[in-house]
């Protein structure tokens, strides 16, 4: 049997690929969650109202069913023998075969005086989404600790709920591993005209202001106050590793794993959110794909390497196209080539850069998604560019 711990994109799409080759032995998937599949990006516009709770699940039950997988939901891995290949829960355990350890991340929470009090909140699940959906009846301001591509799109979320938003944002511009000074500016733009945002940039969060146990405000080290009705935690994420620590798994920061995507025990994989390749922590739903193509592979007996991961990142904030890939902001130098083509007034970027004629980065900031996919694929593909003025054109 296959054992799959996990029932995000990287537990499902793992399995997807074990049974495009492998159609009979059984799978087996457990979650802590009580929920079907979904897609992690459809928990924000859950949030935001644009859809309803029973058109999140990805796949129907008979889809499991005619894929023979199994999924138990509310049940809690505890500790996996790798030598007796049993893995012990809450409820049971399991003989296994082969086991993929997909445990995910956790938000990280800034250690702050009250981080815990009521009114406080991070989102990584659906459970969440309701909470927050719950406490925001009647509320008038909600504060974004921590404005990345999720605290935006949390914040986007909030606004169409009604919500006036308030970005504090440690570094001086807007996700600046996804854009340079000029693609932040634009963005910023486009979000204060088409949202109801105000931005606080380069600020550090010296404590938070509560009262009888509820979330009051923030104060700056600066001094300055801000009072709201709630407060959003989007600082990143901590892999998910206690799994893996009880069983004798090797840790550093996330799950060691190889090119084969293989832990230190054998027939126990990893992929995910919660995994650590040659030292580096990807958190994005393109290496999630990469490395569970990879596991699937390998524990099927195929063997593919990882090669690791372009970084590629989307912002799904409605109205506003942004894709950031690869080497975006790279040193002047004589070794790269910049192209950029810019209409602040029309919240218009691009940003393409070149090494050795092939494009290794680029920021698309208000390009539509044919131009997109066609740079990904030339991105991908390492393809040498000839001419120029093909980049530059603008649908």
């Amino acid at each position: 049997m296959y054992l799959i711990i996990g029932n995000g994109i990287s537990g499902i799409n793992t399995a997807e690929v074990i049974r495009e080759k492998d159609k009979e032995t059984p799978i087996l998937i457990i979650t802590e969650e009580g929920f079907p599949y979904y897609s992690r990006p459809q928990i924000i516009e859950f949030l935001a109202g644009n859809i309803k709770e029973e058109d999140l699940p990805f796949y129907s039950e008979s889809w499991y069913r005619e894929n023979k997988i199994k999924v138990l939901y509310g049940e809690k891995a505890i500790k996996i023998n790798g030598e007796k290949k049993i893995l012990d829960t809450n409820k049971e355990n399991y003989k296994f075969d082969k086991l993929l350890i997909a445990t995910g991340a956790i938000p990280f929470k800034p250690p702050l005086d009250n981080i815990n009090v009521d009114g406080i909140f991070t989102l990584r699940n659906l459970n969440d989404a309701k909470d927050i959906i719950s406490f925001i009846k009647n509320k008038e301001r909600v504060i974004i600790l921590g404005c990345g591509l999720l605290g935006l799109e949390i914040g986007r979320a909030l606004s169409q709920r009604g919500l006036k938003v308030i970005g504090l944002e440690f570094f001086p511009r807007l996700i600046p591993r996804q854009l340079d000074e000029d693609g932040a500016r634009i963005l910023k733009r486009k979000i204060e005209e088409r949202f109801n945002f105000e931005f606080y940039l380069g600020v550090r969060v010296q404590k938070i202001i509560s009262y009888n146990g509820r979330f009051e405000g923030i104060e700056l080290e600066d001094g300055r106050k801000i009072y709201g009705d709630l407060l959003m935690v989007s600082a990143g994420i901590i892999p998910n590793i206690d799994l893996a620590k009880n069983s004798g798994i090797s840790v550093n920061k996330g799950i060691i794993v190889n090119e084969y995507m293989e832990t230190n025990i054998e027939d126990i994989y990893s992929c995910g959110d919660c995994v650590e390749f040659k030292g580096k922590i990807y958190g994005i739903i393109p290496a999630s794909l990469d490395q569970s193509y990879v596991a699937g592979k390998n524990i099927i007996g195929e063997k593919v390497k990882y090669q690791g991961t372009i970084p590629s990142n989307t912002l799904k904030v409605t109205g506003i196209d942004l894709t950031s890939i690869g080497e975006i902001d790279p040193p002047k130098s004589e070794e790269f080539e910049v192209i950029i083509k810019k209409d602040e007034e029309k919240g218009f970027y691009r940003k393409l850069v070149l090494k050795e004629n092939i494009i290794v980065g680029a920021i698309l900031l208000g390009d539509k998604r044919k131009y997109v996919n066609k740079i990904q694929n030339l991105i991908k593909s390492k393809k040498i560019i000839e001419e120029r003025e093909e980049l530059i054109y603008e649908e």
